[in-house]
């Protein structure tokens, strides 16, 4: 668990015993919470998840790290029940942890502001819109774990929709399209498909340089697939530039982590 040490003084003095309580409280609703949402009992995952945010802030206090995280869970929760005021007012608290923790110009911080965005453009999409991008969210959970599986073929059809209906609804040059087109090139590659990959993962990049800003550690992720992609396909010079980049993004998102500590 990794939080500022400056988060120290802001949460409540507890005993040893009561800290042990607590964590041993946050490590079971945090699996409630997870279990519910994986079976997409809302509601119960949303009353589970606020009783893990009251554990987390008397944990670490208001402003850490893991209140920012489990407050941004449960803006997902509240949208997808169409309770979409306390949805934004999550993630905005979100956007002010973050910009307390981080500063204004931090990937966290500018991430924040990416979800207010894409909840506020959500909220005013026709309900049948909303359902088919909580059904393709859900269908780039499988992807993820059919490529645990390592079944590639069976994966790449249901990214290949994930990109489709994020580019027909959120527009195909949105960084949540960039997202899936990035992931489908990750799954060309893992199938050894050096020519489909290179060109999924340099739209994806050139998106997410538009979308995203210059040092955002989802640019390193598209980079390192490009330089890879280009590299097998004989193209080292392109390669070894990208991956550099790829290797100075990832080292400054490690130097934003120097003044945290761990619990």
């Amino acid at each position: 668990m990794l939080f500022r040490s400056s988060q120290l003084a802001t949460a409540a003095p507890l005993s040893d015993a009561e800290r042990n309580q607590l964590l041993s409280q946050r490590e079971q609703l945090t699996k409630d919470s997870k279990t519910f949402r994986g079976e997409r009992k809302l509601a119960q995952a949303a009353q589970i998840t606020e009783e893990l945010l009251s554990v987390e802030r008397r944990l670490f206090g208001e402003t850490s790290p893991q209140v920012a995280d489990t407050l941004a869970l449960l803006a997902v929760v509240r949208a997808r029940l169409e309770e979409w005021p306390a949805s934004i007012k999550a993630r905005e608290e979100v956007r002010s942890i973050r910009l307390k923790l981080f500063g204004k110009d931090n990937w966290r911080t500018a991430d924040a502001e990416h979800a207010i965005e894409l909840a506020e453009s959500m909220r005013q999409l026709p309900a049948s819109q909303q359902k088919r991008l909580w059904d393709v969210d859900d269908t780039a959970d499988i992807v993820v774990n059919l490529e645990k599986s390592k079944r590639f073929a069976d994966a790449i059809p249901l990214a290949q929709h994930v990109l489709e209906v994020r580019g027909d609804i959120l527009g195909q040059r949105h960084w949540r399209s960039a997202l899936a087109e990035s992931q489908l090139a990750r799954l060309y590659l893992l199938s050894n498909n050096w020519a489909k990959a290179r060109p999924l993962a340099a739209d994806a990049l050139a998106i997410q340089r538009a979308t995203l800003g210059k040092s955002h550690p989802a640019i390193s992720v598209s980079l390192n697939y490009l330089g890879y992609a280009q590299m097998k396909l004989g193209d080292c010079a392109s390669a070894r530039a990208n991956l550099r980049e790829a290797i100075d993004i990832r080292r400054k998102a490690l130097r934003s982590e120097e003044h945290t500590s761990e619990l």
